[in-house]
């Protein structure tokens, strides 16, 4: 049967209703309370952790605190030389013999790094929950690292006030939805770049059990795909491997060639160079010198330009399809005055 929590006719607010309101207000997902120190740690000696005052509210709502001016002390087991151990301290809630919910420090010894304690909830039954607050990594008999496993939330004050700062006039059609519909299309549009397939909606970042990025996921034909970070088409490139300083010049050339694969090229004596699959060039590639030739861009885009492969003077410049580049085979060459000499050329954009 219903009840009325916060009518005259009802004197008592309890633990689950209460847990309820947090929760339900503002999302299942334990956090650290941007109030007082916000549970900062000092590592006191080689076997005390202190943590100061704050407030923890786990996702089903459950709020753990420790009192201003007061301190959580939690004891790290002595080390051993040349041993690396692993632990995670926090907060176990348990439900007593009388049937009332209770928090009391934990501290325990982990098999690994990336071993994490699951938090369970009162909620669906469970008589015990473990929250995880720091994990220590222990070096022979010192404390080494300590890293945090929660995050501080942010205020709904301070949302508000980041969101009605935000000009979104010139995204989509200046509303919220249809600024993020903007931004989805947006990130769409860069993924299909580096695939043949339309995907109709980018989700968010793919993971591993780690919690690396391993790609983006995409909705195709109502299904995710994950594209991965690694496996995007290569960035056409063209670079001077040796010069020959004899009578003849020329030397060899590393480049990725129009058909995506990565090859090496010879050239040398006098003559122009009137075939080639250089997929950054096209035309003939005239020969200036016994060092140089001067290629034609193939298309529009943002290029890097390296001027000395012994020094790595470097330009990041917006050129057009058809700009000419002085391309060099020797340091000293590619060094000479003008943006557009370069001894390896790599189009970013």
């Amino acid at each position: 049967m219903a009840t009325l929590i916060n009518g005259n006719g009802n004197n008592a607010v309890y633990a689950q209703q209460d847990a309820d309101l947090y929760a339900g207000a503002l999302g299942e997902s334990t956090r650290i309370l941007n109030v007082g120190s916000k549970l900062a740690y000092t590592i006191e000696d080689a076997n005390t952790i202190a943590v100061a005052d704050g407030v923890i509210l786990t996702k089903e709502g459950r709020r753990i605190q420790v009192d201003v001016g007061s301190v959580d002390e939690f004891t790290i087991p002595t080390g051993s030389s040349g041993v690396t151990r692993y632990y995670i301290i926090g907060y176990h809630l348990y439900t007593d013999g009388s049937a009332n919910q209770k928090c009391e420090t934990f501290v325990q010894l982990m098999a690994s790094e990336s071993e994490t304690i699951p938090e369970a909830e009162f909620r669906e039954g469970a008589t015990e929950v473990y929250v995880s607050l720091y994990r220590i990594k222990q070096i022979g008999l010192n404390l080494d690292t300590i890293t945090a496993l929660l995050s501080v939330g942010i205020a709904l004050t301070d949302m508000t006030d980041v969101i009605g700062d935000t000009d979104i006039s010139g995204i989509g059609d200046g509303t919220l939805t249809g600024g993020l519909n903007a931004v989805n299309q947006n990130l769409t549009e860069k993924v299909a770049q580096y695939s043949d397939t339309t995907y109709s909606k980018v989700k968010g970042f793919g993971y591993d059990s780690t919690n690396k990025k391993l790609g983006l996921i995409v909705e195709e034909g109502g299904a995710d795909t994950l594209v991965p970070f690694d496996s995007s088409k290569p960035m056409p490139y063209i670079s001077a491997g040796n010069y020959n300083s004899g009578g003849s010049g020329g030397g060899t050339i590393q480049y990725l060639s129009t058909d995506g694969t990565y090859k090496s090229m010879t050239w040398s004596g006098s003559a122009d160079i009137t075939s080639h699959d250089i997929a950054l060039f096209t035309g003939t590639l005239v020969r200036v010198n016994l060092d140089r030739l001067r290629c034609t861009l193939a298309e529009d885009g943002k290029y890097i330009l390296t001027k000395s492969y012994t020094n790595g003077i470097s330009s990041v410049v917006e050129l057009t399809a058809g700009t000419e580049i002085i391309f060099a085979l020797s340091a000293s060459a590619a060094n000479v005055s003008g943006i557009n000499n370069a001894s390896s050329i790599l189009r970013i954009e």
